[in-house]
């Protein structure tokens, strides 16, 4: 394995020490060990402070920022952390509550990175995603990527008019892109990640690989459930912008396949109880 290759995973945080133990956990444990996470916090209770404070302590992998005035909110936490990556990185977005779904999840990133930068050039790799109910700790929802190996952004274009939406969480992005990308708009409060994967579809064509495992766990009912209504109308604004007059075919078929994502998993897991 290549030890050029880097991961930066920036996530923002609130009073959310006990989520992000999840988080700390599943990268202590990863087997590939270059990686480094930036936090920052929006002024968080002593408690939570303190938390962060152990982290950097403990490994110097783990580095903790503050908001400032000109830095609030999400997406503009994310932006500022991105301006920290070095040109090896491949750099993860995750909020507090997410975390990786085995101590494999990043080798199998860089090993995919790996075997396929000097012929394919690739510049952001997707993998696959499952929700997980905060109540039981059982999966909601799985997020496959489409069956295919290596596509084009032009390509991703078409998939997403047909409904796919990859996972914000799902895109592990190379520095050059991260670079073409930033900031995150300032325009949106709570879809300013699905804005960002529209605006990688209208860059100049670039090469994009699907890893087709689950490889992070997205705990569900986070601020975008609890502000619906305001986050599905930043993603109509999102859809009419980019698919213009055909907006209303992405926007049925992006919640139509989430609805038989629900459907097709409690079927199956209905056929192991009857078992």
């Amino acid at each position: 394995m290549s030890k050029e290759i880097s991961f930066l995973i920036i996530v923002p945080t609130y009073n959310s020490f006990k989520k992000l133990k999840r988080l700390k956990k599943s990268l202590l444990s990863q087997t590939f060990q270059n990686w480094r996470v930036i936090f920052i916090d929006a002024n968080s209770i002593q408690k939570h402070k303190a938390w962060l404070k152990a982290c950097v302590s403990l490994d110097k992998r783990f580095i903790a920022y503050e908001e400032s005035n000109e830095i609030k909110g999400i997406f503009p936490s994310m932006s500022f952390g991105a301006a920290f990556a070095k040109k090896n990185d491949w750099v993860i977005f995750l909020g507090s509550d997410d975390w990786f779904s085995s101590s494999n999840s990043l080798f199998s990133i860089a090993k995919n990175i790996n075997e396929n930068i000097e012929k394919f050039n690739q510049e952001l790799i997707i993998c696959g995603t499952q929700f997980i109910d905060e109540r039981n700790n059982s999966v909601v929802r799985i997020n496959n990527v489409p069956n295919f190996r290596f596509i084009s952004n032009k390509k991703l274009a078409n998939l997403m008019f047909f409904g796919y939406v990859p996972a914000h969480q799902s895109l592990c992005l190379s520095y050059d892109l991260l670079k073409k990308l930033m900031p995150y708009s300032k325009k949106y409060h709570l879809a300013a990640d699905l804005d960002l994967i529209f605006k990688m579809l209208s860059l100049k064509k670039f090469k994009i690989i699907f890893i087709n495992k689950i490889l992070i766990n997205i705990q569900s009912g986070g601020l975008s459930s609890k502000y619906l209504h305001k986050r599905l109308k930043e993603v109509l604004l999102i859809y009419v912008n980019y698919f213009k007059f055909y907006f209303f075919i992405p926007f049925i078929l992006r919640y139509l396949i989430k609805i038989l994502s629900r459907l097709r998993l409690i079927n199956r897991l209905k056929k192991l109880d009857d078992l």
